[in-house]
């Protein structure tokens, strides 16, 4: 947003750091609070409405207040070193496990970086650092994250009065299909719609989203992305949650290894992280990847 509100100002500026800086020193952009300038939020309406009045306000000549520690945050966000993404790398306050990863976000929490890696015999973990200077690239990393957040976002913003069998198409082509013939490739889609009926059937709505880490991009056998998810259950009756009944489906599509939640849980906001599995093109596999193999909830 601060790129677009120094241009719309008649402004500009070399790098994502000088842009806010010229943003917050010439009052179009304040802080969130103790001069905190939260770059990866999502900028809202209500926001938006407020930074456009500004621009309009200095296109016409008029000096507009400032925050001041906003300032100083952001000039530290223009002297910064920046990852590929153009994100702040902090150096202090590390994470224990930090030679996993080629560098640590400012944004980010030590405890995303510290969730222990699900254990298995087959395969050891590969680190994210490692992965990087074994050639994987940004370019994949994005591809990944994208099918993984548009792959959750039909999963987690579920309504059965808007649900259609369109869902499940759509669903359907994002899934890979690497080792998969014409047979499984079918029943895929029809069990695909056959969670579309149950969720008209029984009333569901839910709500949420996944963020994917890019840089946290690592190997056990699959890959796999470290993922933030954010969803809640607003409307499900208690037989839906019988995962014993329903092998590929209960509340969530494919959300049934080890669910946190239970029948008592309609309402409740679960926050966490999860290893997301995807295949060699960066699309998730078979029916669809489970976040309940392999998560930690914020406490």
């Amino acid at each position: 947003m601060a790129i677009a509100a120094v241009r719309a100002a008649g402004l500009t500026a070399a790098t994502d750091g000088e842009y806010m800086l010229i943003a917050t020193k010439n009052g179009l952009i304040h802080g969130t609070g103790k001069g905190n300038l939260d770059t990866l939020a999502t900028t809202t309406r209500a926001q938006s409405v407020v930074i456009i009045e500004r621009i309009l306000k200095v296109r016409a000549g008029e000096i507009l207040p400032v925050d001041e520690e906003a300032i100083k945050s952001a000039e530290d966000l223009a002297n910064a070193k920046l990852d590929p993404w153009g994100r702040v790398i902090r150096t202090t306050n590390l994470p224990k496990n930090a030679q996993d990863f080629s560098y640590i976000l400012a944004d980010l929490p030590n405890e995303m970086y510290e969730m222990p890696y699900k254990k298995m015999k087959i395969f050891d973990v590969v680190s994210s650092a490692q992965n990087a200077l074994d050639g994987y690239s940004k370019e994949q990393a994005d591809e990944a994250a994208k099918n993984i957040e548009d792959y959750f976002d039909r999963v987690f913003n579920i309504d059965y009065r808007t649900i259609d069998y369109k869902w499940a198409e759509e669903m359907h082509k994002t899934l890979s299909l690497e080792g998969k013939n014409a047979y499984s490739i079918n029943e895929r889609l029809r069990k695909l719609k056959e969670y579309v009926d149950f969720v008209k059937k029984h009333k569901i709505i839910t709500k949420g989203s996944m963020k994917a880490e890019p840089s946290m991009a690592f190997r056990q056998g699959y890959s796999k992305m470290r993922c933030k998810f954010d969803f809640t259950i607003v409307s499900a009756p208690k037989e839906v949650f019988n995962v014993k009944d329903w092998i590929d489906y209960s509340v969530f599509w494919n959300q049934v290894f080890w669910p946190p939640f239970t029948s008592k849980s309609v309402g409740v906001r679960f926050q966490g992280y999860t290893n997301i599995s995807y295949t060699a093109d960066g699309r998730l596999s078979g029916y669809g990847d489970d976040l309940t193999y392999d998560y930690q909830l914020i406490k």
